[in-house]
């Protein structure tokens, strides 16, 4: 394992950052804002959460699907066990194939669970290989709640890569704790080279009122440009959008 030479940032705000915000954002703004990401060079921007077949009436040419790794969350979250909402998923990802669809699975509290607090790294293990053998092309490993640090990412991503490759692995941090720059180093130790990220930290942790929110896009750049690390993404340009971005939601 060594430092990847070049990272892909996923961009999670206008869909993550954005549900777990008091401030009401307009469409148009919305739409403002994940052209603008784009042009600053973002290669993937999560636009926002359906929960029909309409995902696919709208143009989206990529779906995530969610489950996590504590039953006792995914049963608060969507009523169901793991089982069951991998029952669920399995149609839906045979469908996004058949449709050409690039898929990214989605294990949340991969980390600790704010209904049963910690989580064996086994169980995230199992889900990502699950999904992985479904057909995601992707999967994010959700550190949901803000409580990981540099050695439980070590410990859950050398886990995970035991049943899918590291190519295939990225980290979705929080900042609730401060740590998220942190674990990011952590994961560029290992190999990860996909990180999520929402612009201006935008989101939040529900169960942490007042915690600050997702990875910062732009901290999670300006982190890689001191690292030298590829990106691809304008640094000066982002740092426009999440000002811009802190005005509207009045932060």
């Amino acid at each position: 394992m060594s430092v990847p030479d070049e990272v892909t940032v996923y961009e999670v705000g206008p869909r993550d950052g954005l549900q777990n915000e008091d401030a009401l954002v307009p469409t148009e703004v919305k739409v403002r804002l994940v052209e603008e990401l784009s042009d600053a060079g973002l290669p993937m921007v999560e636009v926002t959460s359906f929960v029909s077949p309409r995902a696919v009436a709208a143009g989206a040419d990529a779906i995530a699907v969610f489950t996590g790794a504590s039953d006792a969350f995914t049963a608060a979250n969507i009523n169901m066990s793991i089982e069951e909402s991998l029952d669920v998923i399995e149609p839906v990802l045979e469908q996004a194939e058949e449709l050409d669809l690039w898929r990214r699975g989605y294990v949340s509290v991969a980390f600790g669970c704010p209904y049963q607090g910690p989580v064996d790294e086994r169980d995230v293990v199992r889900v990502a290989a699950v999904l992985f053998a479904l057909g995601c092309e992707e999967i994010s490993i959700g550190d949901t709640i803000g409580v990981a640090n540099p050695d439980d990412v070590r410990r859950v991503v050398e886990a995970v890569a035991t049943e899918v490759p590291l190519d295939r692995i990225a980290l979705h941090l929080h900042d609730t704790q401060g740590m998220a720059l942190a674990n990011v180093e952590a994961g560029l130790e290992l190999g990860v080279s996909v990180f999520d990220a929402a612009v201006g930290g935008t989101g939040g942790c529900p169960y942490a009122p007042g915690a600050p929110g997702n990875l910062a896009t732009e901290a999670l750049v300006r982190l890689l440009e001191r690292e030298g690390i590829e990106h691809g993404v304008d640094a000066d340009r982002l740092d426009h959008i999440a000002a811009s971005l802190r005005e509207v939601l009045a932060r």
